[in-house]
C-alpha cells in the first residue's frame, strides 16, 4: 500500500487547505452511491467558527466528490434517539469525537450506540475499540 502514500498525502493537503479557507457543504449527490456520516459532538476546543472540527466538512465533501452522500451529525445525550435513527441509514460512519471531551455527552453511551451499530454491520472509522486500544488522538 506504499504505492497510494502520494495520493494520501495529496489528500490530506487538499483537506487542510480546504479546512482552512472555512469550506462549505456541496450539495449531495441525486443518487448517491452511499451514505456516510461524520460523527461529532457540539462544544469543545476542536471546532473552527463553524461549530465543526476543522476537517468535518472537507472530509464529507470528498466523499461528496466521490459520489456519496455524507453530512455530519452531531451527538448528544439528549439526542440520542433522533442521532441513533439517522446513523442506522449509513452505509458508515467516520466518528470524529475526542472521548470524555463534552458537556452533555456521556462516553459509555456514546461507546454503547456505536458498538450496536457495528453489530448491526455499519463500518465504523474509528469503533470505540479501536480508539481506546489506539489512544483516542492516534485513532482520529
Amino acid at each position: 500500500q506504499l504505492h497510494l502514500t502520494g495520493k494520501v498525502a495529496d489528500a490530506a493537503i487538499k483537506i487542510s487547505e480546504a479546512a482552512r479557507a472555512g469550506v462549505l457543504l456541496l450539495d449531495q449527490p441525486a443518487i448517491p452511491d452511499g451514505q456516510t456520516f461524520v460523527l461529532e459532538c457540539r462544544g469543545g476546543s476542536d471546532k473552527g467558527p463553524d461549530g465543526h472540527r476543522r476537517d468535518t466538512i472537507p472530509i464529507c465533501n470528498a466523499l461528496i466528490l466521490k459520489g456519496w452522500a455524507a453530512e455530519p451529525v452531531f451527538y448528544s445525550d439528549a439526542e440520542y434517539d433522533a442521532v441513533k435513527a439517522k446513523l442506522q441509514s449509513a452505509h458508515g460512519i467516520i466518528v470524529r469525537i475526542n472521548p470524555g471531551s463534552y458537556e452533555g455527552v456521556t462516553q459509555s453511551k456514546v461507546n454503547g450506540l456505536l458498538r450496536d451499530l457495528q453489530a448491526e454491520g455499519k463500518a465504523l472509522m474509528s469503533s470505540p475499540d479501536v480508539m481506546t486500544k489506539m489512544g483516542a488522538k492516534d485513532a482520529l
